[in-house]
């Protein structure tokens, strides 16, 4: 893992994470530093309805165990069909 400026990159994984600014102490955040820690409260919000509709499905409850291998799949296709329906988020 590497941490620098907010960002921490998991390279065996080919995953990323982003974690906001903080304020330390009597430090004030600068303008950019606020803007984008709206930004990413804003896609976390975003990430966090979509897990809300993907679990309103309720397929994980159908997967037994020895189906636990194709659970990608599973998981990939409830995406999809959850990215087709309306906005999550209205603008």
């Amino acid at each position: 893992m590497l941490l620098s400026t907010g960002t921490v990159r998991c390279e065996q994984e080919r995953g990323l994470l982003i974690i906001p600014p903080l304020k330390w102490g009597e430090r004030l955040l600068t303008d950019e530093e606020n803007c984008q820690g709206y930004k990413i409260a804003a896609a976390r919000v975003h990430v966090e309805y979509a897990i809300e509709r993907m679990k309103k499905f309720e397929v994980l409850k159908y997967v037994k165990i020895c189906q636990m291998e194709h659970i990608d799949q599973v998981l990939v296709t409830t995406s999809f069909i959850c990215n087709c329906q309306r906005d999550l988020i209205k603008d």
